[in-house]
C-alpha cells in the first residue's frame, strides 16, 4: 500500500481496566470522592476507547479542540500520562497517616459511688449517769436492767459473773440512771463505781465501802441537826452519793 493511502491516525488498544483502575476501585469505597471520581473517570475513559484514543488525547483535544487529520501524533511521555493510581495514592496516604500514627487511648468507665455513711457522732456526757429513765420490771435479769438505762459509749463489766443473771425488781418514775444503780445496790447488796477513762461502769458484790460512806453520811448530818436544834433522829439521806475514790467513783 502506497504511504499516501496510510492514514496518519494511530489506532491504540487498551485494557478497560487496568491494575491501578482495581486499586482505586476498592480504595473508592472508603474514600467517597475517590469514588465519585473514579465513575467519571471510568466513563470518560469508555468514550475515549470508542473514540481509538488514551483518555489524555482524548482530554488533550477537548482543550484544544479538534486538529487536522494530517496533524502526525505521537505518544505521551510516562510524566505526562495520567495515573489514576498515582491519584488515589496521594489520598490513601493521608487516610494511612490517620490510621498508623499512635493516638493516646481514652478509656473511660464507671464506678457505683454508695451514699456516704454519716457517722453519728459519739455523745460526750459531761455528767455521766443523770439522765432520766423510766420503767419497771420484775423479776430480770440484772444484766438487762443495766443495758436498758445505761447509753453509749458507757459499757458494763461484771467483776462477779454470777451478777450478770442476778433477778432483780425495779421501778424508775423519771429517776436518774445513777439513782437506779444506787437503789439496785441498796437492795440486793452490791456495789457499782465508774470510771470515766475507761468508759465503763464496774459492777460487783457489795465490799462494804458504801455501807460505810452512808454511815458517815448519816453521821454527819445527825451532827447537823443537832447543831441547828433539829431532831436529830430523823435524817434523810439522798437517793444516791457520788464517792470518789482514786479514778473510781462510786454509785452508792
Amino acid at each position: 500500500m502506497h504511504w499516501s493511502q496510510m492514514s496518519n491516525q494511530l489506532n491504540i488498544k487498551t485494557k478497560f481496566i487496568q491494575p491501578e483502575d482495581f486499586v482505586a476501585f476498592v480504595a473508592g469505597f472508603f474514600i467517597p470522592f475517590l469514588w465519585k471520581a473514579l465513575a467519571v473517570f471510568l466513563v470518560f475513559k469508555f468514550i475515549a476507547i470508542k473514540k481509538g484514543m488514551t483518555p489524555m488525547e482524548l482530554l488533550r483535544r477537548l482543550m484544544k479542540g479538534r486538529k487536522r487529520a494530517s496533524r502526525s501524533t505521537y505518544p505521551l511521555k510516562p510524566t505526562e500520562k495520567f495515573s489514576l493510581l498515582r491519584e488515589a495514592s496521594k489520598y490513601l496516604s493521608i487516610v494511612i497517616c490517620f490510621v498508623c500514627l499512635p493516638t493516646e487511648s481514652a478509656k473511660a468507665g464507671f464506678q457505683i459511688i454508695d451514699e456516704p455513711k454519716i457517722e453519728q457522732p459519739t455523745p460526750v456526757i459531761d455528767n455521766p449517769f443523770t439522765q432520766p429513765k423510766s420503767g419497771v420490771g420484775d423479776k430480770v435479769r440484772l444484766e438487762d436492767v443495766l443495758e436498758l438505762v445505761i447509753d453509749k459509749p458507757w459499757r458494763t463489766e461484771f467483776i462477779s459473773k454470777e451478777l450478770q443473771a442476778l433477778r432483780v425488781s425495779w421501778l424508775s418514775n423519771n429517776q436518774s440512771v445513777s439513782e437506779i444503780v444506787a437503789q439496785l445496790g441498796r437492795n440486793y447488796g452490791i456495789e457499782t463505781y465508774f470510771v470515766e477513762s475507761a468508759g465503763k461502769l464496774y459492777v460487783d458484790w457489795a465490799g462494804g465501802y458504801c455501807e460505810t460512806a452512808i454511815a458517815n453520811e448519816i453521821k454527819r448530818r445527825k451532827q447537823i441537826n443537832t447543831e441547828l436544834l433539829f431532831n436529830s433522829e430523823k435524817v434523810s439521806i439522798p437517793k444516791v452519793l457520788w464517792v470518789e475514790r482514786d479514778e473510781r467513783t462510786y454509785l452508792c
